[in-house]
């Protein structure tokens, strides 16, 4: 790979070579279909796609027109930069450890966690200690 994990992210932290790294992940295609499904101009799209294949994440098929996105690439440098994974686990997905610890907390009954506190459905306050029914009422003093 020529590109490292840090020339890979700053390829895509523009928000148009990233919109069209996502339109190449569904599917390979040419500059001017690229530049016609994100509207923008053709002239600004190959600049892009000349970045994207700089970096090793966008790659020119045979017939030299159309891009296909390069998921190995993607995933090299997302393992370079990330936590550890076991071998098949999906990236972005949790461990088993993580995932107990995410079971713990978010699967409790919400009795277990104390008074819930917040905004109902209908936009009345409430908390463990009060109805939903009951209005709290503000006043303000004039001088």
């Amino acid at each position: 790979m020529a590109a490292t994990p840090d020339d890979i992210l700053r390829a895509l932290a523009d928000p148009e070579r990233l919109a069209i790294a996502g339109h190449l992940a569904r599917s390979s295609d040419a500059a001017a279909a690229l530049a016609e499904a994100l509207d923008l101009p053709l002239s600004r799209v190959r600049k892009h796609l000349n970045r994207l294949v700089a970096a090793g994440i966008v790659r020119l098929e045979d017939d030299r027109r159309t891009y296909r996105l390069d998921a190995e690439t993607l995933r090299w440098a997302a393992e370079q930069v990330g936590p550890p994974r076991d071998a098949g686990l999906a990236l972005g997905a949790a461990s088993e450890d993580e995932e107990a610890v995410l079971r713990a907390f978010f699967l409790r009954r919400p009795s277990d966690r104390g008074p819930r506190q917040g905004v109902e459905s209908d936009g009345s306050c409430s908390s463990g200690s009060r109805s939903s029914s009951s209005r709290v009422s503000t006043t303000t003093s004039r001088p």
